[in-house]
């Protein structure tokens, strides 16, 4: 292949015919090569027929718009952005913390502007993540970045084709509404899907023809009425990125539902591919053959993969927030607490002691355990906030440090995390104990996952087997938030780290803002009465 920037025109020598009939302006050339211009629709063509092209976003010298916070885009997610623009549909197998978000809508924001200067019809996208990062991860990102260029809506809920009537570039929902009035109807011998609802007026607005699904694991499971509709609903838009940093968890069975997303797993039906990838031993056991792996890897392409090991140049720690919803049972206690908290205010009595009593008892209840005057604990239903964890957990292939700032509340997640090989660690855990727990999370492929009270390792330990650390609920001791963080950001760490916040409600925002910030945490109740929880 050879490039003219001058003219903008790409030369193959004796490429795929199919390039002569298919791409615009395309010309022959002394019998055996081939040129055309290098344009969006021209260089997608080409990369179907599995021919090299150039770096779009660096030819035409894109310029990755960035908030203030943001220095220089990473050499991943320069690669990544070049790499999907060329690529209408194509996974993105990175792993956390590589800054998948910000190269899909550089991306995207490429061809919306390709789609205007071509005089096509607008090009709009639907983004669909988990529910906990609608709009702390893809909104936000959105707004900080492409202010004033690019307007998004979260559509979700009851109002979702209210939302989905508004004017906007991008539009993000969360992975069920995919499926949200979609039905499998018997045809034949065969049930297929019927659209319906919601996912029909996505599928039949025609500008809607990019498709981001952020967390593709999410369809790994290919007989569920999600995929399904999904697989129906994706197979009629032009440009599709499914993106996961661990597609095949539990066996390279799982690339087979998320391979459906985009190309139908290239029309092998599930019991060959089965058959042909794995042994079976007897008849509930079954084991990969030898290359299932490389088998699986092979639906999944094209793709592109950087691990947290790769990316030299990413920010040494990053901080995320996701939200979270609360139970109904958290509801309830929040705003009882409210009242009490709106109460004392009324009455003049607020004073830094029993402000301080009231945001620990706000952090039990996010917690999902609250202790009486007796110091008796009380279980408080968190199932959405656990929901939320497990999705962090799946996300990341290497080790999580999950610090809750309760001893309860660590004894709760080592007992509902049975799946994960864990650990924990709190103040009546043994000196010994600790060590050796420290020693083998260091050091041995088990535990996984180490789930701590802050207080007991905030300090000194050295944590950087793992790169991600998961705040359960926050601490109200900034102390503890900056040292617990720098467990696996410190010498020794070869890997960019990130810190996840988890938060249902404006008051754990506030403390998190001002953990961040070193501030004092006198006056954070106040968010609880502006406006609500």
């Amino acid at each position: 292949m050879w490039y003219d920037p001058t003219n903008n025109v790409i030369v193959y020598e004796r490429p795929d015919p199919r390039l002569l009939q298919f791409a615009e302006q395309a010309m022959p050339i002394n019998g055996s090569m081939v040129a055309m211009r290098a344009t969006y629709p021209n260089m997608q063509l080409a990369r179907l027929l599995d021919l090299p092209v150039i770096r779009p976003l660096q030819q035409f010298a894109y310029d990755y718009p960035r908030g203030p916070h943001i220095k220089d885009p990473f050499h991943a997610q320069t690669e990544t952005a070049n790499f999907l623009a060329v690529n209408p549909r194509a996974f993105v197998l990175s792993d956390m913390g590589t800054g998948k978000t910000l190269s899909a809508l550089w991306a995207a924001d490429c061809l919306m502007r390709d789609a205007k200067a071509r005089g096509e019809l607008p090009l709009r996208a639907i983004i669909a993540a988990p529910l906990s990062t609608l709009q702390t991860v893809w909104a936000d990102a959105i707004f900080a970045n492409f202010l004033g260029r690019r307007k998004a809506v979260i559509v979700h809920g009851p109002k979702r084709l209210e939302q989905l009537a508004s004017d906007a570039d991008f539009y993000i929902t969360n992975h069920d509404s995919l499926k949200n009035g979609a039905r499998l109807i018997q045809s034949g011998k065969r049930r297929k899907v019927e659209l319906g609802g919601f996912i029909a007026a996505v599928s039949n607005r025609p500008d809607i023809r990019l498709a981001v699904v952020d967390e593709a694991g999410a369809f790994r499971d290919h007989t569920t009425l999600r995929s399904r509709a999904a697989a129906a609903f994706l197979s009629s838009r032009h440009y599709v990125w499914a993106m996961t940093g661990t597609p095949t968890p539990n066996g390279p069975l799982d690339a087979y539902g998320i391979a459906r997303l985009l190309n139908r797993h290239k029309g092998e039906v599930f019991t060959n591919f089965k058959n042909r990838i794995m042994m079976q031993l007897d008849r509930f056991k079954w084991v990969p053959r030898r290359g299932a792996n490389e088998e699986a890897y092979k639906l999944m392409q094209p793709a592109i993969r950087f691990s947290i090991d790769d990316c030299q140049d990413l920010p040494e720690l990053t901080i995320q927030d996701r939200e979270v919803d609360l139970s109904a049972e958290q509801t309830k206690w929040m705003r009882e607490l409210r009242n009490e908290f709106m109460l004392e205010l009324k009455k003049g009595t607020v004073t830094a002691v029993n402000e301080a009593a009231l945001r620990s008892k706000l952090l039990q209840i996010a917690s999902g355990v609250v202790y009486d005057e007796n110091h008796k604990e009380h279980k408080v239903d968190c199932r959405p906030r656990l929901a939320v964890l497990r999705e962090l957990i799946e996300q990341e292939s290497a080790k999580v440090v999950i610090f809750a700032s309760f001893i309860s509340a660590v004894n709760m997640l080592n007992a509902g995390l049975t799946e994960y090989s864990r650990a924990v660690i709190y103040g009546a855990v043994p000196h010994k104990e600790r060590t050796d727990i420290i020693r083998a999370f260091q050091n041995e492929r088990d535990p996984r996952i180490l789930i701590a009270h802050p207080e007991t390792i905030a300090e000194g330990q050295t944590l950087t087997a793992a790169a991600t650390i998961v705040w359960w609920s926050p601490t109200d001791k900034t102390r503890l938030y900056l040292q617990g963080n720098k467990r696996i950001h410190r010498p020794g760490q070869s890997r960019a780290c990130t810190v996840v916040n988890l938060a249902g409600s404006k008051v754990e925002r506030e403390i998190y803002k001002r953990l961040a910030a070193n501030e004092d945490m006198q006056g954070a109740l106040l968010k609880m009465v502006e406006g609500g929880l």
